[in-house]
Order: structure tokens, then C-alpha cells, then sequence
């Protein structure tokens, strides 16, 4: 009489526990959800507590889907149990009843001790199929409220490309400052070169006079007047040996001119690579600024670092 009453309950409650399509949905739309943020970007100093946060979301992920598995697999044993242990009840129920018909037998006494324990067996059923549907809910909710993991995923790729920016923005800095001092030092190489052509061009014209007077030296005669200023000559120019201060003067001034011309070249290039190397960290100051901005929407704005030590090391 006890199995009958509790039956219909049985039955309802095995109604009423959730389908699996429910759980399929939550994953369809986790997966939808991770697709619209998949563009999130994420970033050297925070990269640890992003990396531990995704790994509690998967393993707790993980744990919820194992919890949701062996609670599915508990309320189908529990199920098939109580369906056994129906029919068992059924069964026993219809040999009692048979026996009722007739004389009490010798064995109604163990009889009824076998339905006592079939009908204690379907209780323990129910109760297993009671907690492996509370279990099942549990772990429904546990994986209903995990984080999704495409913006995690997201977020540690960004973080390892901005890890990997900022080395290549400090080797582009250190590239940048020798072009600078490179560039500061052909500036100086123009300026001595032009010092020293413009030293050697006051030689080359001391000499050219001074080889103009030796040539004139013979014509000359105190008291005459020159024939190239027409002033009265007062005294005779020192003998010297034409030509050869003058070609020596010449060669300085076509040896310097070509030196100013190289330093020219020379400063030419090294400005070209200062702003070429200026160029590169600029490209790569908008680049880190752009995934530190991804990485605010999916960290905490504490964790996610800020150029503050690139600029000091730039100054």
C-alpha cells in the first residue's frame, strides 16, 4: 500500500526533471557570445592575474560541466533504479494479492519482508533521484554564471602582443637615441668640416698673395710704384719658392671641400635614420596605446599598465 501512493510522485518528479536541451542552449549561447567579443583586446605587469583568472573560469567551467555529467548520470541510475525497483513493487504487489486469494502460505511472512525492503530500495531511489536533480541544478548554475572565455582568450593574446610591443618600443627607443646622437654627432662633423675648409680657404688665399708678391718680387723696385695696386713699393716682398705653398694651400682646400662634402652625406643619412627610427616609435607608442585600451574592457582598469615607464625612460 506504501508504493502505490509514492509512485505517481515518483513518476512526476522523473517528469519534471530538466531536459538536457536547456544545458546544449547555455553552450550555443556562451559560443555566440564569445564570438560578438571576440574582438575585445587585451596586456606585461597584469599578464599573471589575467592568466590565473582565465585558468579559476576554465577549471571552475570544467568542474561545472563534470559536476553537470555526473549528475545526469546519478538521476538516470537513480531513474533506472526506481523504475527497477516499480517493478519489483509491482510484482511483489501482485504475488501478494495472488496470495491473499488463497490460504496464507508458510512463506507471507518473508513476502512481506521482501516488499518492506523493495519499498525501502524505491524511497532510496527517490532520494538519490531528489539529490542528483539538486546537484544537477547546482552545476546548471555554477556554469550559468562562469565568465565566457573567448574575452579571457582574447585579453591574454592582447596582453602577450602588448608584452611583445613594449620590448620591440624599448629596442626601437635605444635604436632611436643612437640615431640622435648619430645624427648630432654628423651635424658637428659638417660644422668642423666647414671650420676646416673655410681655415684652409684663408691659407689658400694667404698663399696665392703671397705667391703673387714672390712672382712680382723681381720686377719690384723700392720707391716704384706696383704694378698691380699702383702704390709706391716701401720694401721688397721675402723671396719664396712659387708654387709650392700655393699647390700645397690647394690641395687642402680640394682634400677639405671633399670632407665637407662626405660629412654633408654623411648627415644626410644619419637624419634620415633618426626620423625613420622616430617614425618606428611612434608607430609602436599608437599600437600600445590602442591595446592598452582593449585591455580596459576586460580587466580592471588597476591591471592594466600605463606608459608611465616608457615616457620616463624616453626622457
Amino acid at each position: 500500500p506504501g508504493a502505490e501512493p509514492a509512485d505517481p510522485a515518483a513518476r512526476e518528479g522523473l517528469a519534471a526533471a530538466p531536459a538536457r536541451g536547456p544545458l546544449e542552449q547555455a553552450r550555443r549561447d556562451h559560443a555566440e557570445f564569445a564570438a560578438f567579443h571576440a574582438e575585445l583586446p587585451g596586456a606585461r605587469e597584469r599578464h599573471e592575474k589575467a592568466a590565473a583568472a582565465y585558468t579559476t573560469a576554465a577549471n571552475d567551467a570544467v568542474d561545472a560541466r563534470a559536476g553537470m555529467e555526473e549528475s545526469r548520470a546519478a538521476r538516470e541510475a537513480a531513474a533506472a533504479l526506481r523504475a527497477e525497483r516499480q517493478d519489483a513493487v509491482h510484482r511483489l504487489v501482485a504475488e501478494h494479492d495472488a496470495l491473499r486469494a488463497l490460504a496464507v502460505p508458510a512463506g507471507l511472512d518473508a513476502l512481506q519482508q521482501r516488499r518492506a525492503a523493495a519499498d525501502s530500495a524505491l524511497a532510496d531511489a527517490a532520494a538519490a533521484l531528489e539529490r542528483a536533480e539538486a546537484t544537477d541544478a547546482r552545476a546548471r548554475a555554477a556554469l550559468a554564471v562562469a565568465p565566457a572565455r573567448g574575452p579571457l582568450e582574447q585579453g591574454l593574446r592582447d596582453r602577450r602582443e602588448l608584452d611583445r610591443t613594449e620590448d620591440e618600443r624599448g629596442r626601437a627607443a635605444v635604436r632611436a637615441e643612437e640615431a640622435e646622437r648619430a645624427a648630432r654627432s654628423a651635424v658637428d662633423a659638417v660644422a668642423d668640416a666647414r671650420h676646416r675648409l673655410d681655415h684652409v680657404q684663408e691659407r689658400h688665399r694667404l698663399a696665392l698673395r703671397a705667391d703673387l708678391a714672390a712672382t712680382l718680387r723681381p720686377a719690384l723696385a723700392v720707391g716704384d710704384s706696383c704694378p698691380v695696386c699702383a702704390q709706391t713699393v716701401a720694401t721688397l716682398p721675402p723671396p719664396a719658392s712659387p708654387g709650392d705653398d700655393l699647390t700645397a694651400a690647394e690641395q687642402a682646400v680640394d682634400a677639405a671641400t671633399g670632407a665637407l662634402d662626405d660629412a654633408r652625406r654623411e648627415e644626410a643619412a644619419a637624419i634620415s635614420v633618426r626620423e625613420r627610427t622616430r617614425g618606428e616609435v611612434e608607430r609602436l607608442d599608437a599600437e600600445l596605446g590602442r591595446l592598452r585600451s582593449a585591455l580596459v574592457g576586460v580587466l580592471p582598469a588597476a591591471a592594466v599598465p600605463d606608459d608611465g615607464g616608457l615616457r620616463a625612460a624616453d626622457q
